[in-house]
């Protein structure tokens, strides 16, 4: 069995102006597992994934997916090569319909071998969807836009899913639908990085975890080891769970 991880970040370091966000944050990703990067606001959780998926550029280090160095190259070029995102408030085209949001997404997918099949899979996996094709996608409540977003993201037929704070601005009872979705997901050897801020909800469902702080890994662990760790809640979850 091949351990060598799919994705590697390596010694990442960037900068807005002066102001450090990453400092010499290293991360791994091995294939069909889930990564949990937790950490409080401003730790420098969505700089990475920005950083990873090329949108910001570093000032030193490197990120490798499959064993070659991607950081540097334009966005799209990234997204061809198997990552794909669900960015933090969603970000569907509001103004098409559900439908169309989604066969945007299929033609990605169709240069990674995604087919019909895979369209129609991803429709009975979230059934609400398909009962709202026609809408706009500005009429889907919090909880069905993430759902679209996640669906866009698995038409591509990802390498790697990408998740920035899945569960914000959504309803507690949303949020257990979304987790319960990325348990499923890892069920079926999805690999998927997650930066999120609620670190009971993400523990739950990792293999593995990294707490950010101040833009430098604080620990790296097995999830399991960090939810077993005396006094951890108290010291990291505060009250609810959630930095």
């Amino acid at each position: 069995m091949n351990d060598q991880p799919i994705l590697k970040v390596d010694g990442l370091s960037v900068a807005y102006g002066p102001v450090r966000a990453l400092r010499g944050v290293s991360i791994e990703v091995r294939r069909g597992r889930t990564v949990s990067v937790i950490g409080p606001n401003g730790a420098g959780k969505s700089t990475l994934l920005w950083t990873i998926t090329g949108l910001l550029k570093p000032a030193a280090g490197s990120v490798e997916l499959e064993g070659e160095v991607i950081s540097g190259l334009k966005p799209e070029t990234i997204a061809r090569r198997g990552l794909a995102i669900v960015p933090e408030g969603r970000h569907n085209f509001l103004s098409l319909t559900v439908a169309d949001n989604l066969r945007l997404a299929q033609i990605a997918g169709r240069r990674r071998g995604g087919d019909e099949a895979l369209y129609e899979r991803t429709l009975d996996r979230f059934p609400v969807l398909r009962d709202r094709l026609d809408s706009p996608a500005s009429q889907l409540s919090g909880g069905e836009a993430q759902q679209l977003a996640i669906a866009r993201a698995l038409l591509t037929k990802p390498l790697i899913l990408l998740l920035d704070e899945p569960s914000f601005g959504l309803a507690p009872l949303t949020v257990e639908g979304v987790f319960e979705e990325l348990v499923r997901l890892k069920e079926e050897g999805m690999t998927v990085l997650m930066v999120e801020q609620n670190a009971g909800k993400a523990l739950e469902v990792a293999d593995d975890a990294y707490i950010l702080s101040n833009g430098e890994v604080e620990t790296a662990s097995s999830a399991e080891s960090l939810k077993s760790q005396e006094d951890f809640d108290a010291a990291y979850f505060g009250e609810g769970g959630a930095f």
